[in-house]
C-alpha cells in the first residue's frame, strides 16, 4: 500500500503526499479502492489542505488510518505498522532521556536511515533551524515526546512518520462509526474530482515550489503539546532550627564519649541501673542528629530505638531485695548489642 502510493507521487511534489485527483484516479483504473470521501479523509487526519486549491493525501497518515485495518475482532484491529515507532525506539535508546540537545538529535538522525531515506545524509538548513526553534521553547533542549518534535520527525521522514495534528482536529474512526454516513465517495464524485483537475498530467508541481531544484515546504504548526509534563522536584531546604538541634545532639554525643572514657559517675549509674553504656548513648545521639538533617530515615530510626530499649529491658531482671536492675549480659554480649 505504501509503495503503491509512493509510486503515484510526483517527482517534485510535496514529500510524503499525493494529490487528491491522482489518489482517486488510481481507484478508477486499478484494483486499489481509494474511495474515501474528502470529509472522511479530513476526519482521519490524512488530508493536507495547506493549499486549499490542491488538497493532498498524507501517505503515512493514510496508511495507518482505520479504513486500512483488519477488523478481526470486536476488541482489537490489525493495522499497518507505524514505521516511525521503529525510528523513535532507536532515538530513545541512544538518548535515554526525555530531552536532548538539538545538535545531538541532528547527529543521530543523520545516521538513522529508513526504507525511503538513505544514510549517511546531511540535514538541510531549514530542518536544522526548525529543530533549534523547538529547542528554544524548552530551555535549549528538545522534548522528544512532544508534538513539535513529532512534527519535525515528519519533516525528516515524511514517508514513515505521520503528521501530528493538533488535539481534537482528527478522529481515527472506522467508516461505520463516522457520523452514520457512507464514508466512500461514489464513482461519479471521484470522476468529477479527476475531471476538474487543472493539472491532469502533473504539470502543477511547479506551483508548489519556490526554487526550480527544491521541493515545496511541508506545513508547520507552532502549537506544542506534551505527552506528559515532568514535575520539577522541589529542593528541600533544611531549617536553621533543625541544623541547630542536630548540632546540639552532636555536641552531647561528643560530651558523652569524653565523659564515658573518663568513667563519669552519672554515666556509670545509668549503665548500672538501665544497662545503657556510654557507647549506646553516644550512638543514639548521633543517630538522632542524622535524622534531624534527614540523613537517616526517621521511621526506621524510631523503630530501631524502640526495639533496642525493649530488648534492653527484656535482658535485665531485678536483683533479690534491691530495686536496682542488674545486667545479666556479658561484656561481649553488650558489645554485640551496641553494634546491632
Amino acid at each position: 500500500l505504501k509503495f503503491t502510493l509512493l509510486g503515484m507521487h510526483g517527482h517534485k511534489g510535496k514529500a510524503g503526499r499525493i494529490r487528491l485527483p491522482d489518489f482517486y484516479k488510481k481507484s478508477l483504473h486499478s484494483h486499489w479502492r481509494f474511495t474515501e470521501k474528502v470529509d472522511y479523509l479530513r476526519a482521519l487526519g490524512a488530508l493536507d489542505e495547506s493549499n486549499a486549491s490542491d488538497p493532498m493525501v498524507i501517505i503515512p497518515n493514510y496508511v495507518a488510518a482505520r479504513p486500512n485495518c483488519l477488523e478481526s475482532a470486536e476488541l482489537y484491529a490489525v493495522c499497518c505498522r507505524n514505521e516511525c515507532e521503529d525510528l523513535m525506539v532507536h532515538l530513545e535508546h541512544d538518548i535515554a532521556a526525555p530531552t536532548a540537545e538539538p545538535e545531538r538529535i541532528a547527529k543521530l538522525v543523520e545516521a538513522l536511515g529508513s526504507p525511503t531515506v538513505s544514510t549517511p545524509r546531511h540535514l538541510s538548513e531549514p530542518l536544522l533551524n526548525r529543530l533549534h526553534e523547538v529547542a528554544s521553547l524548552h530551555g535549549g533542549e528538545v522534548n522528544i515526546h512532544g508534538r513539535l518534535f513529532a512534527q519535525w520527525m515528519h519533516h525528516a521522514y515524511p514517508n514513515e512518520c505521520p503528521y501530528p495534528h493538533e488535539a481534537g482536529s482528527a478522529s481515527p474512526v472506522t467508516p461505520d462509526e463516522w457520523i452514520g454516513e457512507d464514508a466512500s465517495a461514489s464513482e461519479e464524485e471521484r470522476h468529477h474530482v479527476v475531471a476538474s483537475d487543472p493539472c491532469p498530467f502533473g504539470g502543477c508541481d511547479h506551483h508548489h515550489q519556490a526554487e526550480p531544484d527544491s521541493k515545496p515546504a511541508l506545513p508547520w504548526s507552532h502549537t506544542e503539546e506534551l505527552l506528559a509534563k515532568a514535575p520539577r522536584k522541589a529542593k528541600k531546604v533544611l531549617s536553621w532550627g533543625r541544623l541547630f538541634f542536630a548540632l546540639v545532639l552532636a555536641v552531647l554525643a561528643a560530651a558523652t564519649a569524653f565523659f564515658g572514657n573518663s568513667r563519669f559517675v552519672g554515666l556509670v549509674a545509668l549503665e548500672l541501673r538501665f544497662g545503657l553504656t556510654w557507647q549506646v548513648i553516644c550512638l543514639s545521639l548521633l543517630a538522632c542528629a542524622a535524622a534531624a538533617v534527614e540523613l537517616v530515615n526517621r521511621t526506621i530510626l524510631a523503630c530501631a530505638l524502640v526495639g533496642g530499649v525493649l530488648a534492653n529491658l527484656v535482658s535485665t531482671v531485678p536483683a533479690s531485695g534491691s530495686p536496682v536492675l542488674v545486667p545479666r549480659m556479658t561484656k561481649d554480649m553488650k558489645t554485640a548489642k551496641c553494634l546491632v
